[in-house]
């Protein structure tokens, strides 16, 4: 660390080895293919060592770059596995296997698997105590699990690699406050205030919340603690033994790190945000060991506010991944160099939605302008080739044109449309019960969130997907969760997210939406290179978020074809419950009318047809105080308020809305 970590921190240019990450990230498939082994192994011997560093843009960047170059080298992978099996930094050894799970998702060579499982089991279980690294562990677990699905057998047995593992750790090992104090240095006495700055700037970030040993750093609060909120279990003294483990298992030396440690500082520069220091690095290190040693004596988890019990099964809860090695999109690569605008679909535009020429207040109670075509159009689209495809999950956002009409208000015309798989016996029970209950205040059940917890490759086949999908009822819902009668509906979509946070390798959010689990083995679709894009079992497109690779917006389309074909062999249906909102004025305007419509669209003799009605209207008066609020809130999005008396201090505000007049 304190000679190659952290000079490769600062080398996140175009010097040699960088070129390198840049190459192996976005080097194609086609063409790695053709190189041979022994430059393989050598490039990724590179990048490997690379995964040390503090710099998290470096060693992100590195970890996909290996799974781009090795997803279908896994001979290379294998013997590189057995190679650096002796190196005790578990910064690299942890993503060395998160690049072996992606590659194990990913790889075309699946003939090649069997021997790999053997090494991760040989290197990793077959040892009385397995490694206490969360991450590790679970990267190498659901790697054998993935294999042996594929109809592999081996000598040991599934119950030799899952949770928990033997441990010797018990809360009683954790020391007190009064016994780490002596790392926490004095500043008076301390003659070097380097040596004191880098050395405490780690007490400092673990301290958790109500501490004794001071004010909670964010790391301890909302990291640290977090990660630990499934066991009810002392934070501070978790936060101690870490501690412990930095300064006398990883031996932090503050004479070797304090100039890198000082520089670097909290990692939010903006000319280094992505480097942190060396102790954080340990930091890091220590609530991986500590997670793990925590699982395996503690495997039950309840949090604050559970109700029940639940044994923990894997990574995704408690969620303390730091990166999706599956997904091989690295857009920070881009930053900087001009934007390369994506290109549109044509076939995907919809006929504009025709406004009043004149304000009328008749408009926004009339739903006749809402027409069989167009809302049609909306979910039946042809593309370029006659291929019909339907939508399964998307919004409609219009807007009129004030330019040369003679409006005086602004008209906003929304529409929300999902699509539910329900059994065919059912079909006319579920129109009837969503039409009568009516979809306002978009009532029906729906995906709202991405699922973040897992990887992109994990969804549909892996130990993670399943585990997570019995947990979370992810698959289907009662239509009313009070109503006995209620009926239940198939979710026809899914949807996954990634975040540009710890991930340095983005520098946008991720977001796609995905076919059901239902869909996805029913029509037995398969991923595709290109992310949001799932094939058939002849390759052909099938499914596929445009949003993904076109300049368009998120939403789910399917090949109707397939779908009807689907839906014919299995007694199945789809509908679409439809939420629409009409709005005449934007805030902070005195007067805004709001009236939701909605009901239910389906299939009649292969036709799309609707049946919608209009809800309760909602006039919306802006008071004095609303107006006033509303320019103070856009005063804040351009800088925060000082706060009187406090020179120089910056606060976050927190404001109580109260009811009108008080």
């Amino acid at each position: 660390d304190s000679v190659w970590s952290t000079y490769i921190a600062y080398q996140d240019t175009d010097l040699s080895f960088f070129s390198l990450i840049r190459w192996s990230n976005s080097a194609p498939r086609n063409i790695v293919e053709h190189i041979d082994d022994k430059s393989i192994s050598q490039i990724a011997s590179v990048l490997i060592w690379c995964l040390s560093t503090s710099n998290r843009k470096i060693r992100d960047l590195s970890t996909k770059g290996l799974v781009n170059i090795l997803q279908d080298n896994i001979k290379v992978l294998d013997q590189l596995l057995v190679v650096f099996d002796s190196v005790n930094d578990p910064y690299i050894k942890q993503r060395l296997y998160a690049v072996t799970y992606a590659c194990i998702l990913k790889t075309r060579n699946k003939d090649q698997l069997y021997g790999i499982a053997q090494t991760i089991y040989d290197l990793i279980f077959d040892h009385e105590y397995v490694i206490p690294d969360i991450l590790l562990r679970d990267y190498a677990c659901n790697s054998i699990i993935w294999i042996m699905n594929q109809g592999n057998e081996f000598e040991f047995q599934k119950k030799d690699i899952l949770p928990p593992y033997k441990t010797h750790f018990k809360m009683d090992d954790c020391p007190t406050t009064e016994e780490i104090n002596h790392y926490d240095l004095d500043f008076e006495s301390t003659q070097d205030k380097s040596v004191f700055r880098a050395q405490n700037s780690i007490i400092n970030s673990m301290n958790v919340e109500h501490s004794s040993r001071g004010m909670y750093g964010d790391f301890g609060r909302y990291i640290f603690q977090y990660a630990f909120s499934n066991w009810q279990l002392n934070p501070e003294l978790l936060s101690n033994y870490a501690i412990k483990l930095i300064f006398e298992k990883y031996n932090y030396d503050v004479t070797k790190f304090k100039v890198f440690d000082n520089h670097a500082g909290t990692g939010r520069h903006q000319y280094n945000q992505h480097i942190e220091r060396i102790g954080k690095k340990y930091q890091w290190i220590a609530m991986h060991e500590l997670l793990a040693l925590v699982a395996d004596a503690y495997p039950k988890m309840k949090g604050e506010f559970d109700d029940i019990e639940t044994p923990y099964h894997g990574t995704w809860k408690p969620h303390v991944r730091d990166i999706d090695p599956t997904l091989l999109d690295s857009d920070i690569l881009r930053k900087g160099l001009p934007i390369i605008r994506k290109k549109r679909l044509n076939w995907l535009k919809t006929s504009d939605f025709k406004f009043p020429s004149k304000t009328t207040y008749k408009w926004v109670h009339n739903i006749t302008d809402i027409h069989k075509s167009y809302l049609r159009e909306n979910i039946k689209y042809i593309d370029d080739n006659g291929v019909s495809w339907i939508l399964l999950h998307g919004y409609v956002d219009k807007k009129n044109e004030p330019q040369g009409l003679n409006l005086t208000e602004d008209l906003n015309l929304w529409l929300f449309i999902q699509g539910y798989i329900v059994d065919k016996k059912e079909l006319r029970q579920t129109i009837k019960y969503i039409y009568n209950k009516g979809t306002q205040g978009r009532r029906m059940p729906e995906i709202r969130n991405g699922i973040y917890e897992l990887f992109y490759r994990e969804f549909y086949e892996t130990r993670g997907f399943e585990d997570y999908i019995s947990s979370e009822g992810y698959l289907k819902s009662k239509l009313e969760f009070q109503d006995e009668d209620s009926p239940e509906v198939y979710f026809s979509y899914s949807s996954y997210s990634s975040e540009a946070g710890y991930d340095a390798s983005l520098q946008d959010n991720i977001h796609y939406m995905m076919p059901s689990l239902e869909l996805f083995k029913g029509l037995s679709m398969k991923f595709s290179d290109q992310n949001g894009v799932f094939l058939d079992h002849n390759n052909n497109l099938i499914c596929f978020d445009p949003s993904s690779n076109y300049d368009h917006k998120g939403m789910l389309l399917i090949n109707e074809k397939e779908l009807l074909k689907y839906l014919d062999e299995n007694d199945k249906a789809i509908i679409w419950p439809i939420i629409g909102e009409k709005r005449i004025g934007q805030y902070p305007q005195k007067n805004i009318i709001i009236e939701q419509f909605g009901g239910v669209s389906y299939y009649q003799n292969r036709e799309i047809v609707q049946k919608l009605r209009p809800y309760k209207e909602r006039r919306k008066k802006t008071t004095e105080l609303e107006k006033k609020l509303t320019f103070f809130l856009m005063k804040c999005k351009l800088g925060w308020y000082k706060i009187s008396g406090q020179k120089e201090k910056y606060s976050k505000l927190k404001i109580t809305i109260l009811s009108s007049g008080t």
